[in-house]
């Protein structure tokens, strides 16, 4: 009789990365600076996966899973001219929820050492909402230069296959088994940009733009073991 240690994943919102990045850029060829007439946005992130999710995790058939996962984002933004200065101000709206199940119990994820009806052996994941504000700003202060700023809040959710592996939650084997964990939270981003654009001739433009980038909820895994025993 002996416990069987597997794999589960977790987003940590303790652990946080923080990066900040200098970006000096020259150019030959003439860009006019009126283009910062339309401020600075960040760009909306776009689901890359279908509302259906059918994957296979790795090559066992018995990890096919076929899963309905949920998600819809709304946003708004205006734009803003006094003179010349620019404003665009936005909020979007991200929610999320994986439609499916994680273990009451995750010394006995499968539910067979100690068998226990399902609606106690298993809950749903909850579902996952954030709030993301946006602001871009740009400042012509000559003909030929522009300064530029923005701020934004960023939802990333986890790849389905960390949310949906191994949806039987079969443990086999001594550190050889990987669980998805449907309740995990999504990444949360938030990003600082501010830069300079100058004309320098005709032919040729300076673009030099610094930005700072705080990342919350990054993936990690975590190590359990099951209850001793050899059923599963």
């Amino acid at each position: 009789m002996y416990s069987k240690p597997f794999f589960y994943p977790n987003s940590n919102s303790n652990y946080y990365e923080d990066s900040y990045c200098h970006t000096d850029k020259y150019k030959d060829t003439y860009s006019n600076p009126d283009k910062y007439k339309d401020a600075y946005s960040n760009s909306n992130r776009v689901a890359d996966a279908d509302a259906n999710s059918n994957q296979i995790a790795n090559d066992d058939p018995n990890n096919k899973y076929n899963k309905n996962p949920l998600e819809f984002a709304l946003y708004i933004q205006d734009k803003i001219e006094i003179d010349d200065f620019i404003v665009n101000i936005g909020l979007r709206f991200d929610y999320f929820n994986s439609n499916s199940t994680i273990p009451a119990d995750l010394r006995d994820p499968a539910n067979k050492l100690f068998p226990q009806p399902e609606s106690e052996a298993y809950y749903d994941a909850n579902a996952k909402t954030q709030l993301s504000p946006r602001l871009g700003l740009a400042f012509p202060f000559t003909e030929q230069g522009v300064i530029h700023a923005s701020y934004g809040q960023f939802f990333q959710i986890p790849e389905f296959s960390r949310l949906y592996e191994n949806p039987e939650f079969e443990v086999a084997g001594v550190y050889g088994s990987y669980l998805g964990n449907a309740n995990l939270e999504p990444q949360r981003t938030d990003m600082y940009e501010i830069g300079l654009q100058q004309q320098l001739s005709e032919f040729m433009v300076v673009d030099v733009t610094s930005f700072y980038r705080d990342v919350r909820n990054l993936l990690g895994t975590d190590l359990y073991e099951t209850y001793r025993g050899d059923i599963i």
